[in-house]
């Protein structure tokens, strides 16, 4: 069957064979732009006097985003976000769903798909609804003020970082190096084997410590150079068996060992601080 036909197929009256159709055009959508030069009549859907035609127009024209290199999303975007408004609460869950497919591709719109929809009144929804709607907001609403690491241009916030690692173990130890050596955090771009921002910490013209944020999770780099080596070696049998194994594989260049400690857990976090402390003797309280 042709695309067009398809196409045609959304508004039969039979709606499992409708259904099944957009979920076949869906597909298509994610892998190949055929169904691209259809844009405007999935636009036009949105002002069908049946929702269900709404909702189909409205999940195909989010799926055509990465493939909008005329930019006709961005002309008609003031009509597309009134589905965030429809009178069907299914309709307007299924919107804020679908925006999650838009919004990698047109971070320009984020401002304004963002002022709209956390402009919904949620409180003219049932109670049953109601709490999954707020759910869908906070969801695409974190989507889009997720930080790419990788984007030099902007420099991220703390705050941004905070909420990409999400892990409580990285604002534990921001908060300790800060406190213990009263020092601010740098912020760096990097184009080496691990690219993207980091943040370092340093003390009277000395690194104590880089940290590269990862998902979930992140990277402390310590370096121990020939001044710390001694005190480091009998410091080692109080680490984990994890740090003691890394430092021990961990290769020497010009008298260094760049420890590059992946931080997921308590006693982890623990091996880099008392690292960052050798690096630099933190102050006795």
């Amino acid at each position: 069957m042709e695309i067009s036909d398809k196409i045609k197929c959304l508004y039969d009256k039979d709606t499992k064979y409708a259904y099944a159709n957009l979920q076949e055009l869906e597909e298509i959508s994610d892998n190949e732009d055929f169904l691209y030069p259809y844009l405007n009549e999935f636009i036009e859907m949105l002002k069908s006097e049946k929702y269900v035609i709404r909702v189909r127009g409205f999940r195909l024209l989010c799926k055509q985003a990465k493939w909008d290199r005329e930019d006709k999303i961005n002309e008609a975007i003031e009509d597309i976000l009134t589905a965030v408004d429809d009178e069907k609460p299914t309709a307007v869950r299924q919107a804020l769903q679908y925006l999650e497919y838009l919004v990698p591709y047109k971070k320009e719109l984020n401002g304004r798909i963002k002022e709209t929809v956390l402009s919904i009144d949620c409180s003219k929804f049932k109670d049953t609804m109601k709490p999954l709607i707020e759910k869908d907001i906070r969801s695409l609403v974190q989507l889009m003020e997720r930080w790419d690491k990788l984007d030099k241009t902007k420099q991220p916030s703390m705050e941004a970082i905070s909420r990409y690692v999400n892990n409580p173990l990285w604002e534990e130890l921001c908060q300790h190096i800060e406190e213990e050596y009263q020092i601010s955090p740098i912020f760096e771009y990097s184009r080496c084997a691990m690219p993207g921002w980091n943040v370092k910490y340093r003390k009277a013209g000395r690194s104590l410590c880089t940290l590269y944020p990862m998902e979930g999770y992140f990277v402390a780099l310590v370096v121990i150079s020939e001044r710390e080596k001694m005190e480091m070696g009998s410091a080692l049998p109080s680490f984990t068996a994890y740090l003691q194994q890394l430092y021990h594989d961990t290769q020497e260049g010009m008298g260094q060992k760049w420890l590059m400690i992946e931080v997921r857990d308590q006693s982890v976090l623990d091996d880099v601080r008392q690292c960052i402390a050798i690096r630099r003797k933190s102050k006795k309280r």
